[in-house]
């Protein structure tokens, strides 16, 4: 009976009215509380849940599980930058930083002006923080959140693919629907600093060395040097991550060739 009222496209529908429902909900509670907590994970939980769930009690097909991608995607994005706005500062001690860093360069137009040795010789983040902030015309503070918006798509993005290879597109649609309220995705979203960009960079790094060991092909492989290089330049723990992760992936793609 649920089936018959409930078709694909009412099922879409009824999970944008809530989406849009609970938003509405988490951003008067949690300004009536001055605090994001406990409504704002309430809620994130809520929706969290409500894709999970569809995803898992209906018979839903390849194409139908994209609307749900979209709909995390999206309310993942939205929740996040609200969440960073709430403050009256940035969240953490590190993005105060590393917007300052990003000021003095817009300022100097140079590098060199950074003022942490560290980051002179890997100012990819501050440098992308740069081109944001001149760009797109907004401070310091606000083109950090570049950073949040790349995680809260990839994120989501990276896990419904990793579960759809490995289970199904609903598995995919759950895997992506846990991190919309994920803690640490949540966390290194809200909180934008260096190691946020190299997170996203390894994940497309990493769902492109799977495309490579699966079809092969030269494409493959520029993309894979382009993505390590850049890592290098994000951070110097990226290349340990990639040399880990390497091993991760490869021991993925033989799991799961042999599941095939």
């Amino acid at each position: 009976m649920i089936e018959v009222l409930l078709d694909a496209n009412s099922r879409i529908r009824l999970l944008a009215i809530v989406g849009i429902i609970s938003f509405a909900l988490m951003v008067v509670g949690s300004s009536i509380q001055s605090s994001l907590y406990p409504t704002v994970p309430f809620f994130m939980i809520i929706l969290s849940f409500s894709v999970a769930f569809i995803a898992i009690i209906y018979n839903i097909d390849h194409t139908e599980t994209y609307a749900y991608i979209v709909f995390v995607i999206l309310f993942s994005t939205a929740i996040r930058l609200y969440m960073t706005q709430f403050p009256a500062s940035l969240v953490g001690l590190d993005p105060d930083q590393y917007a300052i860093q990003i000021k003095r360069v817009i300022e100097s137009g140079n590098i060199s002006t950074i003022q942490f040795e560290f980051y002179q010789t890997a100012p990819l983040f501050i440098l992308s923080g740069v081109i944001v902030a001149l760009v797109a015309g907004l401070s310091a503070e606000l083109s950090l959140l570049y950073a949040t918006i790349l995680l809260s798509i990839v994120a989501p993005l990276a896990s419904y693919l990793f579960g759809r290879r490995l289970s199904s597109p609903r598995g995919g649609v759950v895997a992506g629907a846990i991190t919309l309220s994920g803690t640490t995705v949540t966390r290194f979203s809200i909180w934008p600093i260096a190691q946020t960009l190299a997170v996203v960079v390894w994940v497309l790094l990493g769902w492109t060395t799977i495309r490579y060991f699966e079809k092969g092909g030269n494409k493959y492989l520029v993309i894979i040097a382009v993505f390590a290089v850049a890592s290098i330049f994000i951070h110097k723990l990226s290349p340990l991550i990639f040399f880990v992760g390497s091993g991760a992936i490869l021991a993925y793609t033989m799991v799961a060739n042999y599941v095939d």
